[in-house]
């Protein structure tokens, strides 16, 4: 084969070569997107399905009303979420509503969980070290905590 009609062959295949390179080059754009600058690996955990809390270990309070609060402040003035029903069992799952409102709490963040037993007879919060109140992570539609992780406090 002559030197010009090779190079005219071998133009032509980088040349198909080159558009599909671009056509799944487009198309992974078009159907995968482009990184906005984050982390694509690291999903996002929040979400806005409703929440609800399961305590456990609740033996020792069967027959009692536990009210939960989801708050911003220690002092449950900023109640965000809230539920209560009575104790049957070693645990108890509650739905969490928007407070006066029979609206399912959709939220996520960092509050304090404060319990309240019998109309406000016991109040106790969550803590991870047994004296310090701190923020819990609520960001899944459940969480289970045990009853054990609670620490007396007056609000």
């Amino acid at each position: 084969m002559p030197a010009g009609i090779v190079r005219e062959c071998l133009h032509r295949r980088r040349m198909e070569m080159k558009k599909i390179a671009l056509f799944v080059l487009v198309f992974g754009f078009v159907f995968f997107g482009c990184s906005n600058g984050t982390n694509s690996n690291v999903k996002n955990k929040s979400n806005s399905d409703p929440k609800s809390i399961t305590i456990t270990g609740l033996s020792s309070h069967i027959g009692d009303t536990i009210r939960i609060d989801v708050c911003s402040q220690t002092d449950a003035t900023q109640v965000s979420g809230r539920g209560s029903a009575t104790i049957t069992g070693n645990s108890i799952t509650i739905q969490l509503l928007i407070p006066s409102t029979v609206s399912a709490w959709k939220g996520n963040g960092s509050f304090y969980i404060c319990l309240t037993f019998d109309g406000g007879a016991t109040h106790k919060i969550y803590s991870n070290d047994g004296t310090n109140p701190i923020k819990y992570s609520i960001n899944d539609a459940h969480h289970t905590i045990a009853f054990s992780s609670f620490v007396d406090f007056v609000p």
